[in-house]
């Protein structure tokens, strides 16, 4: 639905909406259904300014950081504003932060942009030792970094698929790397390993 991923984002701030100039509210609240009749295309613009103004309304108390996942899910009005907003800060005590897993687009020049490789295994092996409370035998956890492929959400969900007698060494891993088909770790899942 176009302004969903607006709509989640600016929840903890839409009080503010009065503070912004009447334009800008009228031009957001039609935006996320609040008030009016929904905005023209060529209103996307002041859609863009009220979110820039809104976050720096909010600023104006603490600065405020601004974070957005998977933004390749976003619709494409969410990300419209985003982008526009995302370009013309400044001084208003507002960072943002976005990331997603394709290159930013052509419509995102003039946005920094840094591109995060896969994690080595030395990087992997100690991000799981650093999070799991309980001790996993090293073949096991050589499996699920090899498994994982340098993906960190991957590192963190494989472990707690498994079944315990292969997270406590009893049943050795598979040396398989079964593929698996979700969208969110990109990597592979340990269901066929023995007692999965």
């Amino acid at each position: 639905m176009p302004f969903s991923a607006l709509n989640e984002l600016l929840v903890p701030v839409l009080h503010l909406r009065e503070r912004l100039p009447a334009a800008q509210a009228a031009a957001l609240g039609g935006a996320l259904a609040l008030a009016g009749a929904p905005p023209a295309a060529h209103a996307r613009l002041a859609i863009g300014a009220a979110l820039l103004g809104i976050l720096a309304v909010a600023a104006e108390d603490a600065p405020v950081l601004c974070v957005v996942d998977d933004m390749q899910w976003l619709d494409d009005p969410s990300r419209e504003a985003l982008r526009f907003a995302a370009r013309r800060l400044g001084a208003e005590g507002v960072a943002m932060l976005g990331a997603q897993r394709t290159p930013l687009s052509e419509a995102s020049a003039g946005i920094p942009e840094l591109e995060l490789d896969a994690l080595g295994d030395d990087a992997a092996l100690e991000l799981l030792s650093a999070t799991r409370a309980e001790q996993i035998p090293d073949p096991v956890l050589r499996q699920v970094v090899a498994t994982a492929a340098g993906n960190p959400m991957a590192l963190m969900e494989i472990p707690e698929l498994l079944p315990r007698e292969v997270l406590e060494g009893r049943v050795p891993p598979s040396r398989r790397s079964p593929a698996t088909s979700s969208p969110r770790t990109r990597s592979a899942s340990p269901s066929s390993w023995p007692g999965a």
